[in-house]
């Protein structure tokens, strides 16, 4: 499983990459040679949406998602496993609904062509959609199913990690205070 997400860390960068090499040549040939790139704009709008939902499988996968925790890190373990079983069931909910929703339109749209200097499917658009919302979807419901079997760590009923720069800055406000602590007993 971590080299398939590796491997879709690395899609990523090469789509961001492709974007990056695109947008900034379309840019200096229409100001620097009143020319462009007509299929920039489409090939770079189609890869970021793509790459959204790529990016929303892996931070389910990695619990890298913004979430408000305050409250469930003081909870004793039987409050955070039911917080966890709420959140999870309405995140599997919102989850089916975007299925539902993107499957739906990428039926719909098979015929009909994306207008703009490059032409495919609108529905490969939508596709995108069904792949974000099955693979946020299946992270979901292997979560459930661990917590509903109590295989669920302590540290993993709190859905969302730390950044790595605050654990930098509560530490060093402790030591400031310790410091500011010892200079007042001086005084």
């Amino acid at each position: 499983m971590n080299k398939c997400l590796k491997g879709f860390e690395a899609l990523i960068a090469l789509m961001l990459a492709v974007m990056v090499v695109l947008v900034l040549s379309n840019v200096v040939l229409r100001y620097g040679f009143n020319s462009g790139i007509a299929s920039s704009e489409d090939v770079s709008r189609f890869l970021f949406i793509w790459m959204v939902f790529i990016a929303a499988v892996i931070g389910v996968k990695e619990k890298t998602h913004l979430g408000m925790d305050a409250i469930v890190k003081i909870l004793p373990r039987k409050g955070k496993v039911v917080f966890a079983l709420i959140s999870h069931v309405l995140m599997l909910v919102m989850v089916g609904m975007l299925l539902v929703g993107c499957w739906n339109q990428m039926v719909q749209n098979q015929q009909i062509m994306a207008m703009g200097a490059v032409e495919y499917p609108l529905s490969w658009m939508y596709a995108a959609g069904v792949f974000g919302s099955l693979g946020c979807g299946g992270f979901l419901f292997a979560n459930l199913i661990r917590l509903m079997r109590g295989r669920m760590a302590e540290d993993d009923l709190v859905m969302v990690q730390e950044q790595e720069g605050l654990d930098d800055v509560s530490r060093i406000a402790e030591e400031a205070e310790k410091s500011e602590m010892k200079l007042g007993a001086r005084v």
